[in-house]
């Protein structure tokens, strides 16, 4: 990821602090949008942040966008946002989670995908065994073998 948009109208809350990776105690009462985005670029200092304190309902402007997360939003603005996803043909992915349940859930219509690799690999099954190779293969009783010594 070269460039990224965090869309968000909230405060950091003592609650973000205790759920929310992306934010320190010292950013309670600023731009939740704000201090992701300094927080997350502290990470990788070649990759470009922008926050926009936004109501994520009300972020229009999807022209240069070529993937939406939307993590813990009501259902109202992901419907709104995934309809616009889908009209414009880009990747929508949800996030939400209650303490150790999670749900993720994409949106994307469909693409084909080519095999361009042409090469066809050799098929190494030995239909017609010769006899040694046979008699060898025999002398193993796989059916007295416990379900270890079979898988090794």
């Amino acid at each position: 990821i070269g460039e990224f948009i965090v869309v968000d109208d909230a405060l950091v809350s003592e609650a973000d602090v205790r759920t929310n990776f992306f934010v320190r105690a010292s950013d309670v009462g600023e731009s939740r949008a704000q201090s992701i985005v300094r927080n997350l670029c502290e990470m990788n200092p070649d990759v470009h942040g922008q926050a926009v304190v936004k109501a994520p309902a009300d972020f229009a402007d999807l022209s240069n966008v070529s993937l939406v997360i939307a993590c813990a939003q009501p259902d109202k603005t992901v419907r709104a946002l995934g309809e616009r996803c889908w009209s414009a043909n880009i990747p929508m992915i949800t996030a939400s989670n209650a303490g150790f349940i999670a749900e993720i859930r994409s949106a994307v219509r469909e693409h084909t995908i080519v095999e361009s690799h042409g090469k066809v690999w050799p098929d190494l099954r030995v239909m017609a065994p010769f006899a040694e190779l046979r008699a060898y293969a025999d002398s193993f009783d796989l059916g007295a073998l416990d379900s270890t010594d079979l898988a090794h």
